[in-house]
């Protein structure tokens, strides 16, 4: 098991047990690059009960391993695995708006009335025992008139300290007003310190200009299809795919609403919400009409706005059957060389183990969206539905597997004494 942190670490803090551990090398080691390693612990006995230790990382490592070196005999286990944010020696610069940490090359949103200035509070830390040193603070990029820098550049930030960069932001004319934040510093790893700045004149982004095309399905069966389209000129920043059965969609997003998928508008479906130009609906079933309209959108939160006149449409009808027409025309019972036939006809083929049920069966086949992006999957026997957040857990859901082939797929379907109690289809319990 590896760990990758992108700061300085203090203290590694892990619970180890062996079971029936004997003979053997267990490590952990510490790495700065992820390819040279050094111990950090060795393990050459391993407690019969969980026990707690405590290991004490080199400030400059980036990379912790926990390592099986030399088995033998038993096997060990490792929990609770934690990594103290440590104190560097050097200056470490990071930046909050508010109580939010805004990453190197983030985005930060906001808005302001048009002509009237508001100004945005930055704070910038030193994690480090050095000074950090602001040298420079600029702004660029199309709207770089409508922000000033109010806060006096340069200035220096103490060890494990804070100041305010304040900018002043009046927005020229409405919609999105973007430009670039750059913060010239001396920490070595994180300069120059830089925030994309999406402003907003008024209370939404600018709508944008131009809607997606080319929307294609393909690998259509009784059971999914794949969907895909060209992105929309202007580069919006992203794009809302609904989805209605049996009728076309004529509902339309809200501008200043965010969708997840799974959510309702009107009566159709979010499929995907995001900066995309594909999807994977769920919940396809054979011989069915699905519609799709696509919108594209720009802005963030609540600064959203959506372009709703003349989305991408299409719609498209699942397989019939999971079977293709006439797939088993040369297979027949009646045949002596009829197991020879079945054998050539199934291979080759794809081995999927019963451990690949969930990611495979439950994620692209059984699950269903619905609302807050969650996903829901019904028991066969007792018609329990259980709601769930992705990836699908078997333990914390309390369900279980079970599996068998339709016989209805099979040519004994029509031969005599064929029970029609055991056609059943692939199932979960």
């Amino acid at each position: 098991m590896i760990i990758n942190f992108a700061s300085t670490p203090g203290n590694l803090t892990y619970d180890i047990i062996g079971n029936s551990f004997s003979g053997g090398t267990f490590v952990v080691q510490e790495s700065t690059n992820g390819t040279a390693w050094t111990a950090l612990h060795t393990f050459t006995t391993v407690p019969a009960s969980y026990t707690t230790t405590t290991d004490v990382p080199n400030p400059a490592s980036r990379y912790i391993r926990f390592f099986y070196q030399n088995k033998v005999s038993g096997n060990v286990g490792i929990d609770n695995v934690t990594i103290a944010a440590g104190v560097s020696a050097a200056q470490e610069i990071s930046i909050k708006q508010g109580t939010t940490t805004i990453v190197n090359g983030g985005t930060y949103s906001f808005a302001s009335p048009v002509s009237t200035l508001s100004p945005v509070t930055f704070t910038v830390f030193n994690l480090g025992l050095a000074t950090l040193n602001i040298s420079a603070a600029t702004i660029t990029g199309p709207a770089a008139a409508d922000y000033a820098i109010s806060t006096t550049v340069p200035f220096a930030v103490n060890a494990t300290s804070n100041t305010p960069l304040v900018i002043n932001f009046t927005p020229s004319v409405a919609g999105t007003r973007s430009a670039i934040l750059t913060i010239t510093n001396d920490d070595a790893n994180a300069n120059p310190y830089i925030i994309n700045l999406d402003g907003i004149g008024g209370t939404l982004a600018t709508e944008p200009s131009a809607q997606a095309t080319n929307l294609l399905f393909t690998n259509v069966k009784s059971y999914h299809l794949t969907a895909n389209y060209t992105a929309a000129a202007g580069t919006p920043s992203g794009y809302i795919v609904l989805r209605r059965t049996g009728a076309a969609v004529t509902d339309v997003p809200v501008d200043g609403t965010v969708y997840q998928r799974g959510d309702n508008v009107g009566s159709s479906q979010v499929v995907v919400s995001g900066n995309t130009t594909g999807f994977f609906p769920s919940n396809i079933v054979a011989n069915t009409t699905y519609h799709f309209a696509v919108f594209t959108y720009n802005g963030s939160g609540v600064y959203r706005n959506y372009l709703t006149t003349a989305p991408l449409t299409g719609n498209v009808t699942s397989d019939g059957s999971m079977q293709p027409t006439n797939y088993y025309s040369t297979v027949s019972t009646a045949n002596a060389t009829f197991v020879t036939d079945l054998h050539n006809k199934i291979n080759p083929h794809t081995t999927q183990f019963y451990s690949n049920f969930g990611p495979y069966m439950v994620t692209n086949f059984l699950a269903r969206d619905t609302v807050n992006n969650q996903r829901v999957i019904t028991c066969s026997y007792s018609g329990q539905n259980e709601l769930y957040t992705e990836p699908f857990d078997w333990s914390s859901n309390n369900f279980a597997r079970e599996h068998s082939y339709p016989q209805s797929w099979m040519p004994t379907v029509n031969d005599p004494g064929f029970q029609t109690d055991q056609n059943t289809a692939i199932i979960i319990c």
